[in-house]
C-alpha cells in the first residue's frame, strides 16, 4: 500500500519578538497555531517584498545607501526628503536626477516601500561595491 510522504516541516528556531509583533500572535496560543500564523504573516510579507518600484541602478544605489539596513516604514516613506536635502546642499548623487528620484519615491505605495526596505536590508548584509551589494539584493541593470 502506498503511503504518502509526510509534509515537509521547517526547522525549529527561537526568535524573540517585540511586544507589537507578539501581539499579532497572541490569539494563537498553541505552538503549531503560532507557527502557522507566523508563516502566513511571512508569506504576506514575501508578496509585498516582490513589489519593487522601477528605479535605475544609480537610484537604487542612492536609496540603499541612505536607508542602510533595518530601516523602518517611516524611513522608507521619508527617504525622498533626504534625497531632496542632499541635492539642495550640493552633495553628490552620482548618476541621479534628484527631482526625478524624489518624484518616484513620493509616489511609492506601501507595498513598494516594503520592497525598498527589503532591498536595503539585503544590500546591507552583502559585501563589495554598491553594484555587487545591489546584485546580491536582486537588483541588476
Amino acid at each position: 500500500m502506498f503511503t504518502p510522504a509526510p509534509l515537509p516541516r521547517g526547522q525549529q528556531l527561537s526568535i524573540y519578538l517585540p511586544a507589537p509583533a507578539l501581539g499579532l500572535l497572541a490569539p494563537w496560543v498553541g505552538s503549531r497555531q503560532r507557527s502557522a500564523r507566523l508563516s502566513s504573516i511571512l508569506d504576506r510579507y514575501a508578496e509585498l517584498a516582490d513589489h519593487r518600484p522601477e528605479l535605475t541602478l544609480a537610484e537604487w544605489g542612492v536609496v540603499v545607501q541612505l536607508l542602510g539596513g533595518f530601516a523602518r516604514m517611516r524611513d522608507a516613506s521619508r527617504v525622498w526628503a533626504e534625497v531632496l536635502d542632499r541635492a539642495r546642499d550640493g552633495l553628490p548623487l552620482p548618476g541621479v536626477d534628484a527631482e526625478v528620484l524624489v518624484r518616484k519615491l513620493r509616489q511609492l505605495v506601501p507595498a513598494e516601500q516594503v520592497a525598498v526596505l527589503e532591498v536595503a536590508d539585503r544590500a546591507a548584509l552583502a559585501q563589495g561595491s554598491i553594484r555587487e551589494r545591489l546584485a546580491a539584493a536582486g537588483v541588476e541593470e
